[in-house]
């Protein structure tokens, strides 16, 4: 490991001082795991559920798809003995928004799923993983009542403008966009209950009065539900670095190469339509 001078609130430190406590424990909090997709997603769906019952080191309950409905995604969940959800059962609005040219509604409407998992789940503590990253060494998140937050690389400044607006001043300048996070519930509804306290509105339409349509990711659930845990429950939250390579979804045609040279490295691989223009 090389010698790397680093400050307690930096991206350096959490590489390269920060123990990696998700890799060396394991939790007896059991989880639902909820993973939202749409169809492009099945190509790499199946991974993702892999990753998870061989690397997720809790208890599981329940692994819970939240799609559209339709028979590739019935046949897929009976394959692969997961629960389906219709995302339309759950009576989230889907509001319109685009970007250059390119519908973004459904990628928004996924964020509000996933900040409505307190609904779909039973478990208190829920995890979630998009639909593109796969696990691929034993992890956990959750130690001894604290929850193991994830930072990355990214630094989306409409991300951090939005929080600001929606909680008031963050605690670090790092981002919590890590495709994945362990939520749960009582906290959840705090901050939905502050937010509609805040506002005088439900929170959904809350977060939408301060969504960037203008912006190619004008929201970010993992962000938000970061940064409020991490202001309201500091001595609760562990955080670490995330260790995630990110590739083209055209890479999955290697992804057995690409997993044994990751894994001594990387604790996720995310597999990203965006980046690839065959599956935009």
């Amino acid at each position: 490991m090389p010698t790397v001078k680093t400050k307690p609130d930096t991206l350096d430190f959490f590489k390269w001082k920060q123990e990696n406590k998700s890799l060396t424990h394991r939790s007896a909090e059991k989880v639902d795991v909820l993973i939202p997709a749409v169809e492009k997603d099945l190509c790499v769906l199946g991974k993702t559920i892999e990753g998870v019952r061989q690397n997720l080191k809790h208890p599981l309950n329940a692994i819970i798809i939240v799609a559209p409905p339709s028979g590739d995604f019935l046949s897929f969940c009976e394959k692969y003995k997961v629960n389906l959800v219709d995302e339309k059962s759950l009576n989230i609005p889907r509001p319109v928004y685009s970007w250059d040219g390119r519908d973004r509604s459904g990628w928004l409407l996924q964020q509000f799923i996933k900040l409505s998992g307190d609904r779909i789940c039973s478990t208190e503590y829920f995890y979630i993983i998009d639909a593109d990253t796969v696990l691929i060494r034993p992890q956990a998140f959750e130690l001894n009542g604290q929850t193991i937050l994830l930072h990355s690389d990214e630094h989306y400044c409409s991300h951090f403008n939005l929080v600001h607006e929606l909680i008031g001043p963050y605690q670090t300048e790092l981002s919590f966009v890590a495709h994945q996070m362990l939520f749960k519930k009582e906290y959840l509804k705090e901050m939905k209950d502050e937010l509609e306290d805040k506002f005088d509105m439900d929170w959904i339409k809350a977060c939408l009065a301060h969504v960037r349509f203008d912006d190619k990711s004008g929201f970010a659930d993992y962000e938000l539900y970061g940064h409020w845990l991490l202001k309201h429950h500091p001595d609760m939250v562990y955080r670490e670095y995330y260790y995630n390579m990110g590739f083209r979804r055209s890479a999955l045609e290697k992804f057995d190469i690409i997993k044994a040279k990751s894994k001594p490295y990387f604790k996720s691989l995310s597999f990203h339509s965006y980046e690839d223009p065959q599956w935009q």
